[in-house]
């Protein structure tokens, strides 16, 4: 599980570096886990972009490789899904509120954009769509 995740693997392999244990699984773990995290990170790049598919992953980092499906579901909630409500009722005005605030919140914890700049400037333009609604 720690393997999997990004963020986790670069953690423990700087305590590892940092730690000097003294121990010869030390000696032969760091050097194995760096070569299977760089291949990883390699395998990524690689898939996102020269992937027929690739349209879908390019933009997003590889621990949220999903996040194109919850942009979809997100997209079809807010104009799909609204018009059974009814137009201009208070129900659809509150359901496409607690939708973007929801979408706002999951852009905010997982930061899926491979850079923060990107991250940055779609919470924003969440905030301007909810202010809109």
């Amino acid at each position: 599980e720690m393997l999997e995740s990004t963020d986790k693997t670069d953690e423990f392999i700087g305590w590892l570096e940092e730690s000097n244990i003294p121990h010869p699984a030390t000696a032969t773990l760091l050097p194995l886990l760096k070569a299977y995290h760089t291949s990883r990170g390699e395998k990524w790049e690689d898939t996102s972009h020269n992937h027929k598919l690739a349209f879908l992953l390019g933009s997003w980092e590889q621990r949220v490789y999903w996040w194109e499906v919850f942009e979809v579901i997100r997209r079809l909630l807010l104009s799909g899904v609204l018009v059974l409500f009814g137009p201009g009722s208070t129900v659809q005005s509150a359901m496409s509120i607690l939708i973007c605030l929801a979408s706002i919140k999951a852009y905010s914890l997982y930061a899926p954009f491979r850079e923060d700049e990107d991250d940055y400037l779609q919470e924003v333009t969440q905030w301007q769509l909810f202010m809109v609604l």
